[in-house]
């Protein structure tokens, strides 16, 4: 046998076993224990030794440490969320269905941009709003986006943006906005919001959505979809951030 049982004389009917494992633990050796001479049973320990269990008596039992830590690690286990391979992923898109608003109907441009804002605060990707919206308003000053074909888009390298990340907004039938394009209002608004350590990134993702903007099909999708899953697809999808 595996382990090393030295057998003493009966007493009572029983018989008394010393049992020790291969391996070593806190207690050292393990303690003589009483089994009834029927029915002995010497379980193998995880290290490949085995030992002797005493029989138990009625009644409640107290837990071993062993069972204690096991317990507790599930308990633990339980409590601890699991990322699910679509959080994953929703947690690395530039755009999330969560970060697209439909049926927007806000009066002016700033109050459409604070709405788009505030879904990248939900959705953990900007941490300030109030800062972060201030900081959009500076960029507007120095780089202006007014873009034909109906779209507006507002932006900022913000130290308050977590991860790089686009909301959309679809205003409503009948509602548009001044985003200063000779074309006219617009009625779809996105806005751009990247790390401010994110220097020439955010100038490529910005050209690289102002090209996707240029194409009247891309335009259009995204006016015409009324679905936050398609037009998070459609950002994701079709714009070119390969460089970012």
């Amino acid at each position: 046998m595996a382990g090393q049982l030295a057998e003493q004389p009966p007493d009572n009917g029983d018989v008394r076993l010393d049992a020790r494992p291969l391996c070593s633990t806190e207690q050292g050796s393990w303690p003589s224990v009483i089994l009834p001479t029927r029915g002995l049973f010497v379980p193998r320990t995880r290290c490949g030794g085995v030992y002797a269990t005493q029989q138990r008596r009625a009644g409640p039992q107290r837990p071993s440490r062993r069972h204690a830590h096991h317990t507790h690690c599930s308990r633990i286990d339980a409590m601890t969320p699991t990322l699910s391979p679509a959080d994953d992923a929703d947690s690395q898109a530039i755009t999330t269905a969560e970060m697209v608003v439909l049926e927007v109907a806000a009066p002016s441009r700033n109050d459409a941009v604070a709405a788009l804002a505030a879904t990248l605060v939900e959705t953990s990707r900007v941490l300030d709003l109030d800062g972060f919206l201030s900081d959009v308003r500076s960029y507007e000053h120095q780089l202006a986006t007014a873009l034909p074909g109906g779209v507006g888009v507002a932006h900022a390298r913000s130290s308050h943006v977590v991860l790089p990340s686009i909301a959309v907004g679809v205003l409503a039938f009948g509602n548009s906005l001044d985003f200063g394009a000779r074309d006219g209002d617009a009625h779809v608004v996105l806005l751009l919001a990247t790390p401010a350590t994110s220097y020439s990134e955010h100038l490529t993702m910005l050209a690289a959505l102002a090209r996707s903007l240029a194409k009247d099909s891309f335009r259009e999708s995204l006016r015409r979809s009324h679905d936050p899953e398609v037009i998070a697809e459609l950002i994701n999808s079709t714009v070119d951030f390969s460089a970012v």
